[in-house]
């Protein structure tokens, strides 16, 4: 049995969410005890972010998930561990002017006037400059928005290396099935046996 400590942390589930809350929490709070449970060695294949890639993008209306995806952005972009897994190739969305609306004036909500970084384009300007585009149907888009900033990320790869720096950092990853949390007491039976921890997330 773990002894519960104030400052440790237990974390079900080595995904996106658990992989880089763990990592954080090391690196902000070093001498914190931060355990990551999960029901296989990670990278762990049935999690949602275990892919062959990701759309690493900024296009949402919601404008939470908007201010969220370019904070996750610059950090693609920036961070050591992540960097060499994310491919700037920009994106091409076919949007109605509604929607391409919407998605600038989130942009600028964020960034100030003039600070969209996408380009509106006609569907036939997009072909002409994308020609792998072709004969794409852009079915209901009556213009295509451009984002060179954007890319796809090496999903899997890039899960294993949070992780594995996570682990550098000194937070244990443990291989076990969560068959019950007690969120009262801050424990959890995990593979028959009770874990503790102050925070459980």
């Amino acid at each position: 049995m773990a002894t519960s400590a104030a400052n440790s942390y237990l974390i079900v589930g080595a995904g996106c969410f658990g992989a880089s809350t763990a990592r954080y929490l090391k690196t902000t709070y070093a001498d914190a005890d931060v355990v990551i449970v999960d029901s296989a060695p990670f990278p762990n294949p049935v999690a949602a972010s275990h892919d062959l890639n990701k759309i690493i993008r900024a296009e949402y209306e919601d404008i939470m998930y908007m201010r969220l995806a370019l904070e996750a952005l610059d950090a693609w972009s920036a961070d050591p561990v992540l960097r060499p897994y994310f491919h700037k190739t920009g994106v091409v969305w076919g949007v109605t002017p509604t929607r391409a609306r919407e998605l600038v004036h989130g942009y600028e909500d964020i960034l100030g006037q003039g600070g969209s970084p996408v380009e509106l384009l006609g569907v036939d300007e997009a072909r002409a400059r994308f020609p792998i585009l072709g004969q794409c149907e852009l079915q209901g888009a009556s213009n295509c928005l451009w984002n060179p900033h954007a890319g796809w990320g090496d999903a899997a790869s890039a899960l294993q290396a949070v992780i594995q720096d996570a682990v550098d950092h000194g937070v244990r990853h443990e291989v076990a099935t969560v068959a019950k949390a007690n969120l009262d007491e801050e424990n959890l039976n995990a593979s028959r046996r009770e874990v503790l921890a102050a925070e459980i997330l």
